[in-house]
């Protein structure tokens, strides 16, 4: 177990919180399991404020004794040069977090104190270069905020982490052309064995190999199924679905490209289950770039999905349907399949930055993912993006590991109102919530698109994206070492009803 050394003006008010913080959070943990299991009516403590919608990614509501954090893991196997959970602190006193590390090998716990208004970063990797390691981090209160974050050769990814587990996990992107892999992570963070059952679909349909029907995943650990090996090799998509029929998980996705038409690194947490409406944030179209939408329906019943797009030189009221867009593309996708929508095809889309939301008119629920393949110079780079909830579009963000100053097109904002708003963006810095000068009146126009550099005075710390009406925000970040293009990840929405 390791302990970050706290600085404290008394060290009797020291020695005291810590022993304060240290005894919840081994309370905490020793309960996590069973919190998580209770009705909505019966929670207290860590899950007193769960809410709908509770496994996607969220800044959690207040009051909470204390709060998990599963992250999507970290495949040692894929040849990662180093994996970390960053830990962000912004209120005015030490918090205390209990890291848990899930492998094949069973768990490994470690203890960090992280200061207040600061960022802690911890090793999941510990010089592992085979496995997968999936960090569970539970921290006191429900303020502190976490993500994760990879290295490696082919792009550096900063991944959300979900403070819920659930029964069922989606993800509509997938490729394994040309030798390129995908893994899925699927991890038991209980004490009681969970019965997995996995289906996926390519353009020859769907498929449940008896093989991946009622998967054992033992208590407190984790299993990593390689697509390719496990019948979806050299497919050009691949949906999976993973449900369980005892327990709850959580399930996530690895791939690297060096394929059909793409080339990079991705890690992200599944979807926990189809919606009637996304938004995403980052649509970008032009020369040398093929934007496109997977849309995915995991259901019965055959959809017909509607995307419109907004932004710059886009007209309509798209929250009350009063006016049709200007550039809207309508598809049917039928049941168990898989659909592409390439933004290059869509009839009075510009070229440019645009917004992007897709659903259906009459409720029935999908999955969708953003993929951008762009090609810069002599090489090219792949991004994907999970979809925001509508429910979720709300005026408080968090960016809990920040952005680095000086990044260009480091924020995308979306409107999804039809009002006009203004953005401001404040930091966590040594002294507190401070808000960032150049970025206080930030012009989003309704059913607009604003894209903004960050200034090179700011801070790297923790970042408030704050707005008059509901918005998305979609954070651009480098891929490291010296690499064309970016990837991308979303901020954390905060609930309105949380905003401080």
């Amino acid at each position: 177990m390791t302990t970050l050394e706290v600085h404290s003006t008394s060290p009797v008010r020291r020695f005291i919180r810590r022993a304060i913080n240290t005894a919840l959070v081994a309370a905490a943990v020793a309960t996590l399991v069973y919190v998580e299991r209770l009705s909505p009516a019966e929670q207290e403590g860590a899950q007193a404020a769960r809410v709908p919608l509770a496994a996607f990614a969220q800044q959690p509501a207040p009051p909470r004794i204390s709060t998990s954090w599963f992250c999507p893991g970290v495949a040692a196997g894929d040849g990662l040069s180093a994996g970390r959970v960053v830990v962000a602190n912004p209120t005015d006193v030490d918090v205390t977090a209990a890291v848990t590390l899930l492998s094949a090998d069973g768990q490994e716990q470690r203890q960090v104190v992280v200061p207040a208004r600061t960022q802690t970063s911890v090793d999941v990797l510990n010089g592992r270069t085979v496995g997968v390691v999936v960090p569970i981090v539970e921290v006191i209160g429900a303020l502190a905020s976490v993500e994760q974050q990879t290295e490696f050769a082919a792009g550096d990814v900063t991944a959300s982490c979900t403070t819920a587990t659930s029964s069922s996990w989606y993800f509509a992107d997938g490729i394994t052309l040309d030798g390129s892999s995908m893994r899925i992570m699927i991890a038991n963070p209980f004490p009681e064995t969970a019965v997995v059952d996995v289906a996926f679909t390519t353009v020859d349909g769907r498929r449940r190999p008896t093989k991946l029907q009622g998967l054992l995943i033992e208590p407190r650990s984790v299993r990593s199924l390689s697509m390719p090996d496990e019948g979806a090799a050299d497919e050009q998509r691949v949906a999976v679905e993973v449900k369980t029929t005892t327990g709850k998980i959580v399930a996530a996705r690895a791939q690297h490209y060096l394929g059909g038409g793409r080339l990079g690194y991705s890690t992200m947490l599944g979807v926990p289950q189809p919606l009637s409406k996304w938004w995403f944030a980052g649509g970008n179209t032009g020369p040398n770039i093929v934007e496109q939408l997977v849309l995915f329906n995991p259901g019965e019943e055959d959809i017909n999905v509607d995307a419109v797009f907004t932004g710059a030189g886009l007209s309509g009221d798209i929250a009350t349907g009063v006016a049709v867009p200007s550039a809207t593309t309508s598809v049917a996708v039928p049941a168990g399949e898989v659909v592409l929508v390439n933004a290059g095809n869509v009839e009075g889309l510009p070229e440019g930055v645009h917004g992007i939301s897709v659903s259906t008119k009459d409720g029935s629920t999908f999955v969708a993912e953003h993929v951008i393949n762009q090609r810069v110079a002599k090489s090219n780079f792949t991004a994907v993006m999970t979809g925001v909830p509508d429910q979720l579009a709300t005026t408080t963000w968090r960016v809990p590991s920040g952005v680095t100053p000086g990044t260009p097109r480091a924020l995308t904002f979306v409107n999804t109102t039809v009002f006009d708003t203004t953005v401001r963006v404040s930091a966590i810095g040594p002294g507190g919530e401070f808000p960032i000068p150049s970025l206080q009146s930030v012009t989003l126009p309704a059913s607009g698109v604003t894209v903004i550099d960050m200034p090179l005075d700011a801070t790297s710390g923790e970042l408030i994206v704050q707005a008059d009406q509901p918005i998305v925000v979609q954070r651009r970040l480098s891929r490291g070492r010296q690499l064309v293009g970016f990837s991308g990840v979303l901020a954390l929405p905060q609930p309105i009803e949380v905003a401080r």
